[in-house]
């Protein structure tokens, strides 16, 4: 994320930041889909659920850049 964005909203971010900061996740083991989820949103959403849904006991431990995801979906959704 460019910075002059990051300070343009940082009021913004720092509001929303203190707001979750007792928000603790949901852990989920399974994504409904709905009939209106574009194509797109239908596919990853198997994807994810096959994820979860891997019961095997080899487990490999991966990372995924979190602000990289969140970019790719801004520039899909607009």
């Amino acid at each position: 994320t460019p910075v002059s964005l990051k300070l343009r909203i940082k009021k913004k971010l720092d509001v929303l930041e203190e707001k979750l900061y007792f928000h603790r996740p949901l852990k989920t083991d399974h994504l409904i889909e709905k009939q209106s989820d574009l194509p797109v949103v239908k596919r990853c959403k198997e994807q994810a659920n096959r994820v979860l849904n891997f019961q095997g006991n080899l487990g490999t431990a991966w990372r995924v850049d979190f602000s990289d995801v969140f970019e790719k979906f801004v520039q899909h959704i607009f």
